[in-house]
């Protein structure tokens, strides 16, 4: 009877060391299993984080395309533009894909607005390049060279007699010409258009005859007509210039909500990761000490009544 009882006690003590063990090992699977998971997680939130990385430095890549442009009138940054912004709207329609689903918080909104955003930059970028070409990329294209040529005809015709006066008014149009093209603003247009007006009003003496009169005055008018044209496109390029800034300051807020949402939503589910995976240590190293601790208790047990004496 007491050889059972012992038998018992040593195959009880078998049993609690393969339990133990087994638990052990299947806290341990399911640790890897859920370290798998959450790492396949953070990984895809984090590529998705990369993609909105990228979409910020090509946005910036294109505001610099953007200002080359601007400051060298040079066709190549036009080139150089539309590939970064081929780009940047490849990668947002790999954001949109991803977003829905991975993330914990809902992006759809700000990811559409940001999408709206670069497709207004793009186009207004679009319309300030038609103006910039409109007015010419130099002083032989476009309107600039209408207005250059314009301007010289007419100053060819006043210097082919002699009239102090009639050069000194046209002298006063070329300086509100360049003020206007230095500084802008419709007060050197005003101030062109009245000289003009005043250039129109000098008798017929000033001229040597009433055919060179009429041939002046209509190269005055071609000159007037072609710079107004220049100052109404010149006026339409500066409204673009604001539109296109405008449209980049709509997407920069949202650009920062959106990286700050995923790059905390990466940050968490690491440390989720990281808090279960230590609570699964804690968890297994608690059971194995249970475990001896048990396995010493009833093996003591057992020594003591297999050395007890018999009666």
């Amino acid at each position: 009877m007491r050889e059972r009882s012992i038998t018992r006690d040593i195959q009880k003590l078998v049993w609690i060391s393969l339990a133990t063990l087994a638990a052990v090992c299947i806290i341990f699977l399911a640790k890897q299993l859920f370290e798998n998971s959450m790492s396949n997680e953070a990984l895809a939130k984090q590529n998705l984080l990369d993609e909105v990385y990228r979409v910020e430095t090509e946005f910036l890549g294109a505001r610099r395309a953007e200002k080359d442009f601007l400051l060298r009138l040079d066709a190549k940054y036009i080139d150089r533009h539309a590939g970064i912004a081929q780009k940047m709207t490849a990668d947002l329609e790999t954001i949109e894909a991803h977003t829905d689903g991975l993330l914990d918080a809902d992006l759809s909104a700000e990811v559409a607005g940001l999408r709206v955003a670069v497709e207004q930059y793009v186009q207004r970028f679009a319309a300030l390049v038609a103006s910039n070409l409109s007015l010419g990329l130099d002083e032989e294209s476009g309107l600039q060279g209408s207005l250059r040529s314009a301007v010289k005809t007419a100053e060819t015709s006043l210097n082919e007699f002699e009239n102090p006066i009639l050069q000194v008014k046209m002298l006063m149009m070329r300086r509100h010409e360049k003020d206007f093209i230095m500084r802008g603003g419709q007060k050197y247009v005003d101030r062109l258009n009245t000289r003009v007006s005043e250039f129109r009003e000098f008798p017929s003496q000033f001229y040597p005859s009433t055919e060179v009169q009429a041939q002046v005055l209509a190269l005055m008018a071609d000159y007037q007509t072609a710079f107004n044209e220049y100052a109404a496109v010149y006026a339409e390029e500066k409204k673009a210039r604001e539109a296109v800034s405008a449209a980049f300051a709509d997407a920069e807020p949202l650009l920062e909500t959106i990286r700050g949402v995923i790059e905390e939503e990466v940050a968490a589910t690491r440390k989720t990761a990281e808090t279960v995976s230590s609570a699964v240590l804690i968890c297994s190293s608690l059971a194995v000490l249970v475990t001896a601790w048990m396995f010493y208790g009833w093996a003591t047990r057992v020594s003591r009544r297999i050395v007890k004496p018999w009666h």
